[in-house]
């Protein structure tokens, strides 16, 4: 139904702010680690 769809809609909505929230997280820790290995390389 009409109504199933929406909340089905709302909730995709609600994981896919997550997966990005996530995604910024992981791509500030690994530049974090990139930025650590150059470090101890010089």
């Amino acid at each position: 139904s009409q109504n199933e769809n929406i909340g089905l809609l709302k909730e995709i909505n609600k994981i896919q702010k997550k997966n990005l929230e996530l995604s910024e997280k992981y791509q500030k820790l690994y530049e974090k680690l990139l930025n650590e290995k150059e470090k101890k390389e010089c």
